[in-house]
């Protein structure tokens, strides 16, 4: 018990020194997502539900280290995902910022040079030509029973209406809470159902491609992932 909580502390404190955010009971920051996340972990950890606060603590230890790689990267970086941190008071926009946070990472982890842009939200710069990738999140308001890919198709049909669509562009989304909502109720969807499914959306668009990404608890590594 000692040991993890001297962990949330070094959790605590690295947020603070990454973010410039102070997430003590009563500051506006501790009523942010990423304060609401915290505090659940201590509520998770008091209440002995360990597999709950381990997710949560996992999920707040994934965006220090992306966020230590762009600070190693890019300061200026840094301090642009910062301001739209704080500007996300709701969780849909938290998580929008939390995709592009997670997708800027993986680029400097594979040594791809880009810039943040906005509209498309990455340009990847190449010899030739650049190009472009675009991110977005398929949620639902509610938990809801069926079939629920057509939200899928939704944020495809809805970024393939804006002028980046175009062969040199990808779109890549975040599916987590579709996945999340077809596990509750039990109506996993499969990887080739939603594949093909993706692949004949994509057909009618003219993105590049289109990636969908989830993230995941290892819990055989015990750590987050996307």
């Amino acid at each position: 018990m000692i040991d993890f909580m001297i962990r949330y502390g070094s959790l605590v404190v690295e947020l603070n020194k990454l973010l410039g955010m102070r997430f003590i009971n009563g500051n506006v920051s501790s009523k942010s997502p990423i304060g609401r996340s915290l505090k659940r972990i201590i509520e998770y950890h008091n209440q002995g539900e360990y597999l709950r606060r381990d997710y949560e603590f996992s999920k707040m230890t994934m965006l220090v280290k992306h966020l230590k790689e762009i600070a190693k990267y890019d300061i200026n970086l840094l301090n642009a995902f910062k301001k739209q941190i704080y500007r996300s008071g709701t969780r849909d926009k938290y998580f929008g910022v939390r995709f592009e946070i997670n997708i800027a990472a993986s680029l400097i982890r594979k040594n791809i040079k880009f810039t943040k842009s906005e509209s498309p939200d990455f340009t990847i710069h190449k010899e030739n030509k650049n190009i472009f990738i675009e991110c977005g999140s398929a949620h639902l308001s509610k938990p809801k029973l069926g079939d629920i890919k057509y939200k899928i198709c939704s944020v495809i049909n809805k970024k393939s209406s804006k002028p980046y669509c175009s062969p040199t562009t990808a779109l890549f989304i975040d599916t987590t809470n579709i996945y999340y909502n077809s596990l509750i109720n039990e109506i996993l969807i499969k990887r080739d159902e939603i594949r093909e499914y993706v692949k004949n959306v994509l057909e009618h668009t003219q993105f590049g491609n289109v990636t969908l990404f989830i993230y995941i608890l290892n819990k055989d590594l015990n750590r987050f992932e996307s």
